[in-house]
């Protein structure tokens, strides 16, 4: 199973448009203001366009396709299909046992 998880460094289609939702409201907003204000249509009359355009958009974002997606580093190695980690290094080896013989070590 293939876990999807945004990436901003990506450039595949679902990655890009994640970051159009804002700008798309914010436009959307300004004219139906604009609308307002030249007395078209009320804006209390056409807000529920808003809800209309996000889910449009959240709708279109979660639909593009992931082709050429590159999952974050992290979430490769945990589902295992990302490169493998390197080994742990190696533990030193033990110190030579003590000789009562040579006296205390200096050192």
């Amino acid at each position: 199973m293939e876990v999807y998880v945004p990436n901003r460094a990506c450039s595949c289609t679902r990655c890009c448009t994640r970051g159009l939702m804002w700008p798309t409201i914010l436009v959307t907003l300004g004219v139906l203001m604009l609308m307002s204000e030249f007395d078209v249509v009320r804006f209390h009359y056409t807000w529920p366009i808003l809800l209309i355009v996000a889910g449009v958009v959240k709708i279109l974002a979660s639909s593009a396709p992931t082709v050429g997606h590159h999952n974050h580093v992290i979430v490769d190695r945990i589902m295992g299909t990302g490169p493998a980690a390197p080994p742990p290094p190696s533990p030193p080896p033990p110190p030579p046992p003590f000789d009562p013989s040579q006296g205390v070590p200096n050192g």
